[in-house]
This record gives C-alpha cells, structure tokens and sequence, in this order.
C-alpha cells in the first residue's frame, strides 16, 4: 500500500523530498515530546551516533533514495525487489554477524529470489533500458539498507519502538531545508 501511496504522490506532482518530508514530519512532531521526555542528551538510550545511522539506513535517507526509484521503473519493481533484497541482505548478514545457522532451506530459498531477482533485472534491461537498471538498483540499494537497519537494532539490542520514535524526531531537521526551498509551499499548492 505504500508503494502505492508513493506512486501516486510523484503522479501528481509531488517531489521524492516533498513525500519524505510528509512522512516523517507528523511523526516527529508527535514522538518529539516522549523523546525530550526520554532524554534528548542520549536520544532515550539510543545515543546520537546510533540513532543518525539508524536514521540513514531505515529513515529519511531510506525513504528519499526509495521514492527517487519509482521515478524509473514501475510499481511493481519495487515491491519485490526491495523486500526481496531486504531478506536476503537480512539473511546473509545474520548468517556472518550474528551467527545464525544457514540451513540449506534458507539457502535454496535464497538463491530462488536470487534466480526471481536476476529474471527482473534482465526484464528491466530490456524492456525499460539503462532507467530500468538504474530504478532496480535503487531498490536492491534500499532493500539492503533496511536489511542492515534491522541487523542493527537486534545487535544493538534497541526496540522498534523508540528507534521509530527517534528516527522520527531526528528527521524534523530536514524540514527547515525544505521549507527554505519553497518544498512546503508546493506541498500546500499540490495539496
């Protein structure tokens, strides 16, 4: 429903940044008083080097290099692509950091995604050219990037709780660029 959501949004008009903005804007509003509540010296816990990370690899970072691959390829690349590369990254990198144990179904059914992925890939070569590429290598990018965001917070031991709370506030500090650049404005225009 959010890839939906997000196709829709860049139809009309809206910018990768504009719908980033508006995802996390509200958010943050409303997660910034339990967080100054939790502490905003160690970002409830978390600390300022973890929770900037975690906001590159699952917050705004994330959503703004998403959103820019639906400008390429179409809807359905993303959703497949992307949660697809995220469960393979999120595999592989249990596999080697937290010692998790490849079973030899996890590894059949990998290189099945692996085998899907390559099909799309070529399909996207084709049919689409080098924005096609360009699109679904966005989304192998993202879908890696959320896999380490997830590795993350089971090794750091950090509940998704608070890090959606603090990569939410954390995100507010886009928002002053963006209304500087008139991002705002056209938001309101474009309702």
């Amino acid at each position: 429903m959010a890839f939906a959501g997000v196709r829709h949004g860049l139809t009309v008009g809206f910018t990768p940044l504009d719908l980033m903005i508006h995802r996390y804007l509200w958010s943050g509003i409303a997660f910034l008083p339990l967080v100054a509540r939790g502490g905003m010296r160690d970002l409830n816990g978390i600390g300022w080097g973890r929770g900037i990370l975690l906001a590159i690899l699952g917050g705004p970072c994330f959503v703004l290099i998403s959103n820019a691959g639906f400008l390429l390829v179409p809807l359905g690349h993303s959703g497949v692509i992307q949660p697809s590369c995220a469960t393979l990254g999120g595999l592989l990198m249990a596999t080697i950091w937290l010692g998790e144990k490849m079973t030899a179904t996890r590894a059949i059914g990998a290189l099945i995604i692996v085998s899907r992925l390559l099909a799309i890939g070529a399909e996207s070569a084709i049919a689409i050219g080098i924005h096609g590429v360009a699109g679904d290598l966005i989304f192998v990018l993202t879908g890696l990037m959320f896999a380490t965001f997830g590795i993350l917070l089971r090794l750091w031991r950090i509940s998704a709780v608070p890090a959606t709370m603090v990569i939410s506030v954390l995100s507010l500090v886009i928002v002053p660029v963006d209304w500087a650049l008139g991002g705002i404005d056209r938001m309101i225009t474009l309702g």
